[in-house]
């Protein structure tokens, strides 16, 4: 067997970074006895989970069985995948197979020097946001009808204390920023920030939204597909 090497389409870097989920397909160049020389076959895509345990494997099995959405998608150790599910039996009461597909990862820097109050400090005192304090969690890429100023994405402050992002931004695939002028998320607290028409704005396409801190630092990146982008729909990350 030649191995041709990976392909992730343009998700190459995180695939190969993957190391939970194989997805491939192969050809064979199969002998032709009765007219001589060879026959090509190709096995068509299939995949299957790496250090999974049989109980791990029935269980995601039976979740992808039983979701009536009809894409089918996950999110294990940061890494987005469709469930590609496959059914049997009469009326389809029952599982053939399933196996996952890569769509994107979810890259959350992780920072060891969170700060510290000081004891003297209120308790609802603002203190400075360290990386893994703020996530993106949604946004809506593709809004009904014209999307200038009626894109929008969403926060989260996983502290228990409240953060403050003045001058924090938000970037989409045009060049440009969205700011947070003066923004503050209680502990706990979800936001949705509607991005003007001259600022950041979020394609249709395959791209990502990146969280910068007032330094610049990227703080949360998401990743999504053109599949994500359904008219009218919010992403969920």
């Amino acid at each position: 067997m030649q191995f041709l090497g990976g392909k992730y389409r343009d998700l190459t870097p995180q695939g190969v970074a993957n190391p939970d989920v194989v997805t491939l397909t192969h050809e064979w160049d199969a002998i032709d006895y009765e007219n001589g020389g060879y026959t090509k076959l190709i096995k068509s895509i299939g995949g299957f989970m790496v250090g999974c345990s049989p109980e791990g494997l029935i269980a995601l099995g039976l979740v992808a069985f039983f979701d009536p959405r009809t894409r089918k998608s996950t999110e294990i150790n940061n890494s987005k995948y469709d469930v590609k599910l496959f059914k049997a039996g009469p009326g389809e009461s029952s599982i053939n197979t399933f196996y996952l597909v890569l769509t994107g990862r979810t890259v959350i820097p992780i920072v060891n020097d969170e700060p510290k109050e000081d004891e003297g400090d209120a308790a609802n005192a603002v203190v400075p946001t360290s990386s893994s304090d703020m996530r993106i969690i949604a946004a809506l890429i593709n809004p009904e009808g014209d999307d200038t100023g009626k894109e929008t994405v969403t926060l989260i402050n996983v502290s228990n204390s409240p953060r403050d992002l003045r001058g924090w931004n938000l970037s989409g695939a045009n060049g440009k920023v969205f700011e947070l002028v003066d923004a503050k998320l209680d502990a706990g607290e979800a936001r949705r920030f509607r991005l003007p028409a001259n600022s950041a704005q979020l394609t249709n396409k395959s791209a990502k939204i990146t969280l910068k801190d007032a330094e610049k630092n990227v703080i949360h990146i998401v990743e999504y597909s053109k599949k994500d982008a359904k008219s009218g729909y919010s992403t969920v990350f």
